[in-house]
């Protein structure tokens, strides 16, 4: 019988371990570039970012998400499977 995946917390956007100049050091991908990274669509996307799965901010009226926090995201992800 399958396992069902864990229900992971929402990351929180700025971990107590990293500034906020560390966290965007990377820079961000807008919401398509970074649906496209995770493998996802740009609509669960949006709801990862509206229930806070994922950190996000507007730059010049664009979403966009921190290429560190799609990086712990999937990392999380890997360490829950």
């Amino acid at each position: 019988m399958p396992r069902k995946p864990p229900k992971l917390d929402p990351i929180d956007p700025t971990p107590a371990a990293l500034t906020p100049e560390q966290t965007c050091a990377e820079g961000a991908k807008p919401v398509k570039a970074a649906a496209a990274f995770l493998g996802v669509g740009e609509t669960t996307l949006k709801a990862m970012i509206r229930t806070r799965e994922l950190p996000s901010c507007k730059v010049k009226g664009r979403r966009v998400v921190p290429t560190s926090a799609l990086v712990l995201y999937l990392a999380r992800r890997l360490d829950a499977a």
